[in-house]
């Protein structure tokens, strides 16, 4: 049997594509089970007016806009603890972001991730998934 140059090219192309789809699947298995392990948080039924950190969410609810975010500061994954008036703060490298979640002091400069806010059918309890 006489191997042709044209199929020991596709031989050979087809056997070094191999370590990029094992690559590209583990991938997609660590997105598939890091989005399926997400932690429930119930929010408070008495939440007030104010920022407030439930680990690892911080809750911002000003009247009847409520919003959340993850707590992992977008610099280095630090959780951030604190809030100055109007500006939460990393306590690692002290980037500073809004309570709309904006980056507005580095070494930070993207947004804090937003959570989508849920409501449970049967309890009728609020939640986030983080």
């Amino acid at each position: 049997m006489k191997i042709t140059r044209r199929k020991f090219i596709r031989f050979l192309s087809a056997l070094m594509s191999f370590p990029f789809l094992y690559a590209l699947n583990s991938e997609v298995k660590k997105k598939i089970e890091s989005d399926t392990h997400k932690e429930k948080i119930y929010l408070p039924d008495d939440l007030g007016n104010g920022t407030f950190f439930l680990n690892p969410v911080i809750i911002v609810k000003e009247s009847t806009n409520t919003k959340a975010y993850l707590s992992k500061c977008t610099h280095l994954g630090c959780y951030i603890n604190k809030v100055e008036g109007d500006k939460l703060v990393c306590p690692c490298h002290g980037s500073e972001f809004n309570l709309n979640g904006e980056a507005i002091k580095g070494p930070a400069i993207k947004p804090l991730e937003k959570l989508a806010i849920n409501k449970d059918p049967k309890t009728g309890k609020i939640f986030v998934y983080a």
